[in-house]
C-alpha cells in the first residue's frame, strides 16, 4: 500500500509543499481558490495527513476522538458514555464525530481529528466503508487507534467487539423454543463484521435445530427506513413466515413500525427477535424479544485500550489484542 504525503499532493498540483500544509491547515495566509483546490484534491485521494508529522511527539494533549456512525443510534451513545467515564476520570477530553454512513465523511473526519491534534482516535466504521488504506496509514504511523463494534480486517490495533455469533445463536434458539419454524431475516449490510457474525450464529442455530434456511427470506436493508417498510412487504406475502430476525437497532424498530401500521393481524403471530438497546423496546406491544448489548461496558474497555497505548512510553508494549465482550 502507497502512502500518500503532501510532497505528492504538491508535485500533482504544482505548488509548493509548504502552500500545501497551509491549505490543510486552513491557514489564511494562502489564495482562498488554491486552498480550495488543494483541500477537495486531497479529499478526492481520501489523505490522511500523517499523525506523528501533525502533532509534537511525546506531548499528550489530553484529547481523544470518537467516530460513531450516527448519534441517533442509542447503542453508540452507551457506548460514548462509556468512553467519558474512562476519559474525564483521566483527564481526557473527547471530540465526537459522527459519519453519517459515509465513507468519504469516514475520510474527511479523520482528517479532521488529526488536524486538531488530538492523541488518539476511538472509531466504528460506516456502513459503506470497504476501503481501510485511510485506516491502515495510522496503523502504520504507529497512532493510537482502537476500533469498536463494527470493525475492520486489520491487525497490529486492538478491536473490542460484541460476541455476536454467540448472542444471536442463543437469541434464535429461544424463538426456536417458543415453536418458530419459518424464520426470515431483516439486516443491514453484511458487509460489517458484526453483522455478518450475528447472520452466521442465527444460521448455525437453525442448522443445530435442522431447520433449512431459504434465501429468499433475508432481506438486506441499506440506511433507509423505507427499504425496511419494502423487506416486510416483500416478505409477508410469504403466510408461512412465523418470526423475523432484526439485525440492528434500527432495523428491529423500523420493522415492528411497520408490523403495526401495515400487518396489525399478524404481528400478534409473528414472534419479533433480533439486536437493540433502544429504550423504546422495553414499552411496545406485543414485546419483542432483544439481545441488550453491553455498550456502556465495551465503551469502557474501548478507553482503557485507547489511553493505555497513548500513555505507553513503547510501542512494544502497547495492547493490540482483540476482545470481545459479553
Amino acid at each position: 500500500m502507497q502512502t500518500l504525503t503532501i510532497k505528492d499532493i504538491a508535485k500533482a498540483l504544482g505548488v509548493s509543499t509548504s502552500t500545501v500544509s497551509r491549505a490543510l491547515r486552513d491557514s489564511h495566509e494562502i489564495n482562498p481558490l488554491t486552498k480550495l483546490k488543494i483541500i477537495e484534491y486531497a479529499k478526492s485521494i481520501h489523505f490522511i495527513p500523517n499523525p506523528m508529522a501533525v502533532s509534537l511527539r511525546g506531548k499528550i494533549n489530553k484529547s481523544i476522538a470518537i467516530i460513531v456512525p450516527t448519534l441517533h443510534n442509542s447503542f453508540f451513545s452507551e457506548v460514548i458514555e462509556g468512553i467519558d467515564s474512562v476519559a474525564h476520570e483521566k483527564g481526557y477530553h473527547l471530540t465526537i464525530f459522527q459519519t453519517h454512513e459515509s465513507f468519504e465523511r469516514e475520510v474527511e473526519e479523520i482528517h479532521q481529528a488529526i488536524g486538531r491534534r488530538v492523541d488518539g482516535i476511538a472509531i466504528s466504521i460506516s456502513g459503506s466503508t470497504n476501503n481501510f488504506d485511510h485506516l491502515a496509514n495510522l496503523v502504520d504511523a504507529k497512532f493510537p487507534l482502537v476500533f469498536f463494534d463494527r470493525v475492520p480486517d486489520l491487525t497490529d490495533t486492538p478491536k473490542i467487539t460484541i460476541d455476536n455469533l454467540t448472542l444471536a445463536y442463543e437469541c434464535t434458539q429461544k424463538i426456536i423454543d417458543k415453536g418458530a419454524k419459518k424464520i426470515a431475516h431483516i439486516t443491514t449490510p453484511l458487509i460489517l463484521k458484526n453483522i455478518k457474525e450475528r447472520f452466521d450464529g442465527f444460521l448455525k442455530c437453525l442448522k443445530d435445530n435442522s431447520i433449512d434456511f431459504d434465501s429468499n427470506l433475508l432481506k438486506v436493508c441499506h440506511f433507509d427506513p423505507k427499504e425496511a417498510e419494502e423487506a416486510v412487504i416483500e416478505l409477508l406475502k410469504n403466510d408461512e413466515i412465523d418470526a423475523i430476525f432484526t439485525g440492528s437497532d434500527r432495523i428491529t424498530v423500523d420493522v415492528f413500525r411497520v408490523l403495526k401500521k401495515l400487518f396489525p393481524e399478524r404481528q400478534e403471530k409473528i414472534f419479533q427477535f433480533g439486536f437493540s438497546n433502544h429504550n423504546i423496546v422495553d414499552l411496545i406491544t406485543p414485546p419483542i424479544l432483544v439481545v441488550k448489548q453491553p455498550a456502556f461496558q465495551l465503551g469502557v474497555v474501548t478507553a482503557q485500550n485507547l489511553l493505555h497505548n497513548i500513555e505507553c512510553k513503547s510501542h512494544n508494549a502497547w495492547k493490540k489484542e482483540d476482545v470481545r465482550i459479553r
